[in-house]
Parts: structure tokens; sequence; C-alpha cells
């Protein structure tokens, strides 16, 4: 495998998901970390200097090595990047809760990816709900390994969706709806939502069902946002889920 490129600061930074392959949970992790680099980048760096990125990438670059050579286990995945500390802990009380578990498993069962399954589970926590969806990349990964499993897609697919899938889903506004078309392979997929006039302080997933290259879906968003913006978009099938994020 070779050495993972630098992530563009500007660019569409694409979801990871943990799946039984070591190497890929890993991958998830590099993406998740080299990500909120460039983020924090934007928000600190000068214009045109890198070298607050390029630092912050290489001081993570050990946990990913480390992530490899753990076999099976990606025993580094548990380490949070910064910022992330609070889903962590909101991942870890569902596991340990046998109601929140059930609840969880029950959401996953009925077609819930991953993450919208934890987001199910914290409910009754809107600050957790939040934290999830601030470390969406990260929060896969780290649950991956203890995921009870989803409903299969089909009963057919040998794999999970690649980063590339991301690019086969289009969800462009349609008058006072948005259409969700796919160019590819046949996905069950969910619009995470936020209010742009709130500054993203409301966001909701709206599942749009099976989505296929004959299969277009039409979804709303949530009715009481004033100006809705995509977050966020979910794709899934019976062998695993990518968060593809905006």
């Amino acid at each position: 495998m070779g050495r993972p490129g630098y992530v563009l600061v500007a660019a569409f930074l694409i979801g990871s998901v943990a799946t039984a392959n070591a190497s890929e949970r890993c991958e998830a992790l590099w993406t998740d970390l080299t990500g909120r680099c460039a983020l924090e980048a934007q928000k600190t760096a000068a214009p045109g200097d890198f070298s607050y990125f390029s630092k912050c990438r290489s001081r993570h670059e050990a946990d990913y090595r480390k992530c490899l050579s753990g076999g099976t286990t990606g025993a580094s995945v548990a380490a949070p990047p910064e910022g992330c500390g609070e889903a962590r802990e909101a991942i870890d009380w569902i596991f340990r809760d046998g109601g929140a578990t059930r609840t969880y498993s029950t959401a996953r069962r009925n077609g819930q990816g991953i993450l919208q399954a934890l987001i199910t589970a914290q409910s009754h926590n809107g600050r957790a709900q939040t934290a999830l969806r601030d470390c969406a990349n990260w929060a896969v990964a780290y649950a991956g390994p203890r995921d009870t499993g989803g409903a299969p897609l089909g009963g057919t697919a040998t794999s999970g969706p690649k980063p590339a899938d991301c690019r086969c889903i289009s969800v462009l506004p349609n008058g006072s709806s948005f259409s969700v078309t796919n160019s590819c392979s046949t996905f069950e997929v969910s619009v995470n939502f936020t209010d742009a006039s709130t500054n993203g302080g409301l966001a909701g997933w709206v599942n749009a069902g099976r989505v296929g290259p004959a299969e277009p879906a039409t979804i709303r968003a949530p009715a009481t946002y004033r100006v809705p913006s995509i977050r966020a978009v979910e794709i899934r099938n019976g062998a695993g889920s990518f968060v593809c994020r905006y």
C-alpha cells in the first residue's frame, strides 16, 4: 500500500467507513485525521501557507502506521482526533447500555447506516448527536468493529461502497423538493440536511430509500428548515456504508 497523498484543503472531503478489513479501517482513520488537519489549516493558517497542514499530517502519520501494523485489531482507531472525545464517549455509552445497544441494533436492521443508527441511539441527547455528526467519519470507523450489521440490500453485495462511489450520487434542488439520482450500482441513500439560516444549528437525516441508475428518488428537507443545505450523503449496501461529506 502506498503512502497516502495530501488532502487538498479546498477539496470535497469524502468520508470513510470501517469494515472487517483492518487496512480499510486504517484508511478511514487516515482520511478523517488528514481531513480535520485541512479544515484546521483553513481556520488558522495564513493564505498560501501549507506548513500547518504538513506538520499536522506528519503528527498523525505515526498513528496511521501503528494502525496498519496492528493486524485485524485496528487498535489506534480508538484514539480520537482532536475534538472527537465526546463522540467516543457517546459511542462507548451506546455499546455499554443494553437499551441503547438494542435501539442501535434495531435501527441497523431497519436499514439505517452506522452513523444514523448511532444518532438514533442517542435520540435523547442532542449534544451527543452533534458530536457524532461533527466527527462522522471517525465515528463510523470507531463503531465499525462493534457493529451488529444492517439489513441486506438485495443480498448480492460482496464489498461496501468505495470513496469513488460518492461521485455517483447527485442531490439537486427541484422546486420545493430535491432529486436524488445514482449513476452507478444501487444503494440505499440518506441525505443529511442542515438549516443554513441557523448557522448549522439544525441538522437532520432524510432517507431517500433505494436509489439506482433507473431508480431516482425525490425527497424533501425537514419542513421547519428555512434555508436547507446538504451537509452529507450516506450510501449503503449489504456489505457496508460510506458517509460522503460536503
